[in-house]
């Protein structure tokens, strides 16, 4: 999990860092879609934010197909 929230926050960071012209020049400092560069910045702070990597759909379906698909089965069958 970390390494795959490790990975995010780079590939973001990567993406906002695009967004900006000259990075190392505060003054100068312009940023050529704005709402863009706070929606990545925002991410990345609920990221960090976050003990565990926040779940994804794949994953929600993986534990769906796994646990409550089998346990649906189970008690159609003892219903029979």
């Amino acid at each position: 999990m970390k390494r795959e929230k490790r990975k995010e926050l780079t590939k973001l960071d990567k993406r906002a860092r695009d967004l900006v012209d000259k990075p190392f020049e505060i003054q100068d400092l312009e940023i050529s879609d704005e709402e863009k560069y706070e929606e990545l910045r925002m991410r990345m702070d609920y990221i960090n934010n976050t003990r565990e990597y926040p779940t994804t759909f794949t994953m929600w379906a993986q534990l769906s197909i796994g646990v409550i698909l089998p346990k649906a089965i189970q008690m159609l069958l003892s219903a029979v």
